[in-house]
């Protein structure tokens, strides 16, 4: 999953018209409401077979503030089981970035 944080997506070195295009960008997606977004999926099974594949401009049309919590189900669950290495590794990753 590439998971994009927080809700300023720029930098002061970027361009008016970035910032302006981000802003946008932000306003379409979850980045505006929750404060982050998912830019990019990959589903794998147990198996590391490609199950599903969401790349980026199919994220920003069809991740919701109603709909983001099944994506992150389709990371930590294989054929209806939660994955439980999966969601320790996930919040292990999630706490070193917060650190």
């Amino acid at each position: 999953m590439d998971c994009k944080l927080g809700r300023i997506t720029w930098t002061p070195h970027h361009t008016e018209k970035t910032i302006r295009d981000q802003k946008a960008k932000n306003k379409l997606t979850t980045t505006g409401t929750l404060g982050f977004r998912i830019s990019g999926l990959v589903v794998k099974n147990n198996q590391g077979e490609k199950i599903e594949q969401l790349v980026k401009n199919e994220a920003f049309m069809s991740i919701t503030d109603e709909n983001i919590h099944d994506y992150f189900k389709k990371i930590v669950m294989d054929q209806g089981i939660i994955q439980v290495r999966v969601v320790e590794n996930f919040i292990q990753e999630t706490e070193k970035i917060k650190a």
